[in-house]
């Protein structure tokens, strides 16, 4: 099922960008709870990622070190995240 192809794709995709996905490509209205429904029958399961910090990459690491080495102390700006839409960054769950 081309559905199916398409979220092994994009497995972080959340239920809400599925009904968009098979609304794009299909002109069918769905629920997330239809979506849920369908993904359980087909034994789809959610599982959490395990992402890997890329500070753990020592030469990725050396040269971030190395580039913010030119800055000073007062120029660095700090962002409170709490605030922001995380479904923007990297997901936690994928199917």
């Amino acid at each position: 099922m081309q559905f199916f192809r398409w979220l092994a794709l994009k497995p972080d995709s959340d239920q809400e960008e599925m009904c968009q996905y098979i609304w794009d490509q299909f002109h069918v209205v769905v629920s997330a709870s239809w979506v849920s429904r369908h993904l359980a029958l087909a034994q789809w399961s959610r599982h959490t990622l395990k992402l890997v910090a890329k500070e753990r990459e020592q030469v990725i690491r050396n040269k971030y070190i190395s580039a913010i080495g030119e800055y000073q102390y007062w120029q660095f700006v700090f962002v409170d995240e709490s605030g922001c839409d995380h479904k923007m960054g990297s997901r936690k769950h994928a199917w």
